[in-house]
């Protein structure tokens, strides 16, 4: 889980996991995500994840064949690059709505 307690929305994860969030919500849907990796539903009934889970994913993606190529062979983040990831982000996202 992110060392702040912030939880990753559909957007973010989609980001990290290099995704559309309709993808992510198909696999919620059809239900193909393991149990450990499905979402929490937050304010306004939005699904949240934690890092863990995020990372999660991505190895759940490599050991089922979920993405097309081999762009991701050997991206093994931890946590903590997770978090950072996810950090940079936000701020990126701040930076374009002030400007």
């Amino acid at each position: 889980m992110p060392t702040n307690g912030s939880l990753i929305e559909i957007n973010e994860l989609a980001e990290i996991v290099d995704r559309l969030p309709h993808t992510i919500r198909g696999w919620e849907r059809e239900g193909v995500l393991p149990k450990d990796l499905l979402p929490v539903r937050g304010p306004r009934n939005r699904r949240q994840w934690t890092a863990e889970q995020a990372k999660g994913i991505l190895e759940w993606m490599r050991e089922s064949r979920r993405f097309p190529g081999s762009g991701l062979t050997g991206y093994d983040p931890t946590p903590e690059e997770i978090e950072e990831r996810i950090h940079r982000m936000r701020a990126a996202r701040q930076e374009k709505a002030v400007a």
